[in-house]
């Protein structure tokens, strides 16, 4: 069957269940250049909503162009429209998280009538520097989306893995199932979107464009990242490494459960919806430890948070390379993950908008997804590799 054979792709061939981890190479590749050059436009007028609303738009066209794609023999066909879609999605990503700092200030701006920040050196970048409560409010509000997120995707996975129980996992029901997905995520955002306050930013400076703006902000901020934002660079330089691990565990466990498992999709439908549940337990437990004793230096404060999960987060795949042969111990693997996940990306996101300077809120977060993707080439890359050349994926999900 084409599902068990090595695949024509671009100059090569790939393990046909790879596909999916090349296209996740190719669309990181597309996303480290886009965030670096185009992220600081947000920060500017009314660019933050629009693109907000722009990249989500078409990352939910590109999902409903899916429905085509219905055959096996159209692979290439559904491996560029997964590469859109994740680029699209994931530049959107950054303009959303882009609002949490604002959030923060806007909030603080209301508790006490005050906002961070002192003086940087040098470049004249206003640093923001998060003090005790600025961090309690940050663990206050970084979980809320992800939450309700998550508890929107729990939803929703219950009702889809209904759909894909009660019609026996037949190929139009992937086809209906896209499309429900596509309207869903439509209605959701466009919600959201249109009850965002104006929060605009700067305006351009006289005689200049976006494009010279964003060339000129992308040298003052690598200047300022190898002299003055030390914390900053640090952060950067260690979710650089880590990051790319957790993005690819979560990516190769579904392909794992249908290939090694032979788990059929409402099954694996349930161990994300039991994901999703664990992630918004993980999340909310962070943020209340976070606002009660978060302090940097406790067991409860962020970088010992950030440890933990990351250290969870590393079980399934060697529960995989050992073991990890029954449903049970899928459903148990993938708990842990979801657990871990939820507390990940709530101490990551609160870290780092804490370090952001005031202003460049996008810019920012443009870097913190570009240093997120820019080794998220690796782990799929390793993974279709082992894939490919030893035809065995446990062995490669376990790399």
């Amino acid at each position: 069957r084409l599902e068990a054979t090595r695949v024509p792709f671009l100059l090569g061939e790939v393990h046909y269940a790879a596909c999916r981890q090349v296209a996740d190479v190719i669309s990181v590749l597309m996303q480290v250049c886009a965030f670096t050059l185009l992220s600081s436009l947000a920060d500017y007028g009314q660019m933050r909503r629009r693109m907000l609303a722009g990249c989500t738009l078409l990352g939910i066209v590109f999902m409903l162009l899916h429905t085509f794609g219905g055959s096996a023999e159209r692979y290439l066909w559904n491996t560029l429209l997964l590469t859109a879609s994740s680029f699209t999605l994931s530049f959107a990503g950054v303009f959303y998280n882009s609002y949490l700092p604002l959030l923060v200030d806007a909030k603080m701006s209301v508790d006490k009538g005050s906002v961070r920040g002192v003086r940087a050196r040098g470049e004249g970048l206003e640093i923001t520097r998060a003090d005790l409560d600025w961090d309690h409010a940050s663990a206050h509000i970084s979980p809320s989306g992800l939450i309700w997120g998550y508890i929107a995707q729990t939803v929703f996975m219950v009702l889809g893995g209904c759909w894909l129980f009660l019609t026996a996992d037949s190929p139009s029901a992937y086809i209906g199932f896209t499309v429900v997905c596509a309207i869903w995520a439509l209605v959701v955002s466009a919600l959201g979107i249109a009850t965002l306050p104006d929060r605009p930013g700067k305006t351009l400076a006289t005689g200049q464009g976006y494009v010279v703006t964003s060339v000129s902000r992308l040298k003052t901020t690598l200047r300022a990242l190898r002299s003055d934002l030390t914390q900053m660079r640090i952060f950067l330089l260690s979710w650089f490494i880590h990051s790319d691990g957790a993005a690819t565990v979560g990516a190769a466990a579904t392909t794992f459960a249908a290939k090694e498992l032979d788990m059929p999709a409402f099954v694996i439908m349930a161990v994300l919806l039991e994901l999703s549940l664990l992630s918004v337990i993980g999340a909310a437990l962070c943020s209340r430890l976070m606002a009660q004793c978060g302090d940097g230096q406790s067991l409860c404060g962020p970088k010992a948070m950030v440890l933990v999960s990351i250290g969870m987060m590393a079980i399934p795949p060697i529960w995989g390379l050992v073991a990890l042969t029954t449903w049970g111990e899928f459903f148990c693997a993938g708990g842990i993950y979801g657990f871990a996940i939820g507390v990940y990306s709530t101490v990551n996101r609160s870290l780092f908008a804490g370090c952001i300077p005031s202003g460049r809120e996008a810019e920012f977060f443009g870097f913190y997804e570009v240093t997120n993707r820019g080794t998220a080439w690796v782990g799929p890359l390793i993974v279709a590799w082992i894939a490919t050349s030893s035809g065995n994926y446990r062995m490669a999900f376990g790399s």
